[in-house]
C-alpha cells in the first residue's frame, strides 16, 4: 500500500521511499450520542452519522547510504506535514485509492536503524475514508 500526506508521500513504491507499509492497524470509531427525548424516561442511542479513523502502521526505507539515512532520520519530522489529505493506494494491477480529508499525523516514530536501512511507525488520525 502507498501513502501520502498531501504532496509528502510517506511510502512511495522504491526501496528509498519505502516498497510498502507493514504492521498495519486500522481502527474505526462509529459516533453515538446518549440522548433522552422529551417526555421520555429512557434513553436512547443517536447514531450521529461519523466516524473517527485511527492508523498506524511502519514503513521500511533502504537509503543509497548510512549517512543518507541519518540525514533522513533528522530531517523527518521537518519535512513531513502535519496534517492534509491523506491517501491511501493499494498496488497491483487494479489499485484503489482512499483518501482521509484533513488528517493528521499524530506521532512517528524511529523504530529501527539497521545500517541503511529504517523503520519508522506513522500513526494518522482523521475523519471517515472516502473515495477521491
Amino acid at each position: 500500500m502507498l501513502v501520502s500526506i498531501g504532496a509528502y508521500d510517506i511510502c512511495d513504491g522504491t526501496l528509498a521511499g519505502g516498497v510498502a507499509v507493514s504492521d498495519l492497524r486500522l481502527k474505526s470509531d462509529r459516533l453515538f450520542d446518549w440522548v433522552v427525548p422529551i417526555g421520555d424516561v429512557d434513553a436512547l442511542l443517536l447514531d450521529r452519522i461519523n466516524s473517527k479513523t485511527d492508523v498506524t502502521f511502519v514503513v521500511k526505507r533502504t537509503h543509497v547510504s548510512k549517512l543518507l539515512s541519518e540525514q533522513f532520520i533528522l530531517q523527518l519530522d521537518t519535512n513531513l506535514p502535519t496534517s492534509g489529505t491523506v491517501t491511501f493506494t493499494t498496488t497491483g494491477p487494479s489499485p484503489v485509492t482512499r483518501v482521509i480529508p484533513n488528517g493528521f499525523i499524530l506521532d512517528h516514530s524511529l523504530v529501527g536503524e539497521y545500517g541503511a536501512t529504517t523503520f519508522h511507525q506513522y500513526h494518522v488520525v482523521g475523519g471517515p475514508p472516502s473515495a477521491p
